[in-house]
């Protein structure tokens, strides 16, 4: 037992969950014996970017690391089924997970998501809830062309009055299961506050980051209710000039 102990080493044991500040969101067991843990930054999934972190510990109590893992969340409404934006879940060697994230576009009332994942060759899923957010902060819309794009606010723990780092993703929709992550669009970002009148001076336009993100500076001047006004091209053509997302703190 000693030898056992050392040569495989608590590099590859799991993070104790007490020790996490994320949600513990479920627990399942794949059909080669597999744990499965998944965790959330909140108690409760909502619709918009969800960033979400999966534990795998095989039957010898070890951390599964050098897996392939696919993503893929499921809403069936019934006469149509449909997937969603997600960032693909990637090793996280500190925390001993895979990271990544959905972008759920809408909540469970209009029909029942499915968490899907696939282990290597292995698969399950998992029933969830997603709530509306109380503001809207993922938008899907169609250019004129008839291209379908999501649009997603990438929530901060903590908005405050000044200068705030603003973040969002960027996915064309192909297929009900195909979202491809847009690295080429250009946006403009007009802040207002509707309720008072007035914008705010000193913003930055978000640019790409890679993988389907932006990311700019938006100036809060006081708070309450705030509506972020975005035009987004792309190959010099004006893909929407009417998305809007809204924020209050």
């Amino acid at each position: 037992m000693v030898i056992f102990i050392a040569a495989c080493g608590p590099e590859n044991s799991p993070t104790p969950e007490s020790s996490r500040p994320q949600y513990k969101m479920a627990s399942a067991l794949f059909p080669n014996d597999v744990q499965l843990n998944v965790y959330a930054d909140t108690n409760v999934l909502f619709t918009g970017y969800n960033p979400l972190y999966f534990e795998f510990i095989d039957d010898f109590g070890e951390t599964v690391s050098d897996a392939t893992v696919k993503l893929l969340p499921e809403m069936d409404m019934g006469m149509h089924q449909h997937g969603c934006p997600v960032d693909l879940p990637v090793y996280q060697e500190t925390e001993k997970w895979y990271k990544g994230a959905a972008v759920f576009t809408m909540p469970s009332t209009a029909g029942a998501w499915q968490l899907k994942l696939v282990l290597n060759e292995d698969t399950l899923s998992l029933p969830i809830t997603v709530k509306e957010f109380p503001t809207a902060i993922v938008q899907t819309f169609m250019t004129v062309a008839g291209e379908r794009y999501v649009l997603s606010l990438i929530r901060p723990q903590q908005w405050k009055v000044g200068l705030n780092t603003v973040s969002f993703t960027l996915h064309q929709m192909n297929s009900p299961f195909q979202f491809i992550p847009v690295n080429d669009a250009e946006m403009e970002m007009d802040p207002e506050m509707p309720s008072m009148g007035h914008g705010s001076p000193n913003n930055v336009p978000p640019v790409s980051v890679g993988n389907g993100h932006y990311q700019g500076q938006v100036n809060f001047t006081m708070t309450g209710d705030w509506r972020l006004h975005l035009t987004i091209q792309r190959d010099g053509e004006v893909l929407s000039d009417e998305v809007a997302i809204d924020i209050v703190f």
